[in-house]
C-alpha cells in the first residue's frame, strides 16, 4: 500500500461531509480489471491535483498502452461470456433505479469531491452535474422499453465501455 501525501490528509481533514475523509485516505490507487483490482504494468502512479492549492488530491496507477488497449477486449469478453447476456431485460432497469437511490444518497460526498476534484463549488456540482446523472440514471432505469433495439444497442456500447449517440 502506497503511503498516504500529507496534501491528502490536509484535504482529507478540511472535508465538511462526514465520509470524504475516509474516501480520501482509502482511495483505490490500482486499477481494476475484470472485476479484480490488479497492478498496473507500469507499476507507477500519477497524482490528481486538487485545483484550488496544486497539492496531490489522491494517487492513481498509471496503465501502459497495452493495458488501454486491452480494455475493449476484456469489456467485450465479459459482455459475450460473462453474465451479462443471460439478464432479464428488467435487471437493467432495477441496477439504474438502486443507483438513482444511491447518488441520491449520497450526493453531499459526490459534491464535495467534485468539488476537490475540478474546483467547481459544491453546491453547482450538487444542482447540475449530480442532478444531471440522476435524471439520466432514472430515464433509462423506467423510461426506456428494456428489449428495445436501442437498448441493446446502449448495453453493448456500456459493456465496451463507449458511448452511444
Amino acid at each position: 500500500m502506497v503511503a498516504p501525501l500529507p496534501s491528502v490528509e490536509r484535504a482529507a481533514q478540511s472535508a465538511k461531509v462526514k465520509a470524504v475523509p475516509g474516501f480520501l485516505r482509502h482511495s483505490p490507487t490500482r486499477p481494476q480489471v475484470n472485476g479484480k483490482e490488479v497492478t498496473a504494468n507500469s507499476g507507477k502512479t500519477g497524482e490528481t491535483i486538487n485545483p484550488a492549492n496544486e497539492e496531490a488530491l489522491s494517487l492513481a496507477a498509471e496503465s501502459d498502452k497495452a493495458e488501454v488497449d486491452d480494455a475493449p477486449k476484456v469489456a467485450r469478453r465479459a459482455f459475450e461470456e460473462g453474465t451479462l447476456p443471460a439478464i432479464t431485460p428488467h435487471q437493467p432497469a432495477r441496477f439504474l433505479l438502486g443507483l438513482v437511490e444511491l447518488t441520491n444518497k449520497h450526493a453531499d460526498e459526490l459534491a464535495e469531491l467534485e468539488n476537490l476534484n475540478n474546483g467547481k463549488p459544491a453546491s453547482q456540482a450538487r444542482s447540475a452535474d449530480i442532478a444531471v446523472a440522476v435524471g439520466i440514471f432514472g430515464s433509462h432505469g423506467s423510461g426506456q422499453r428494456a428489449d428495445s433495439p436501442r437498448n441493446e444497442k446502449d448495453r453493448r456500447c456500456q459493456a465496451e465501455g463507449c458511448t452511444a449517440t
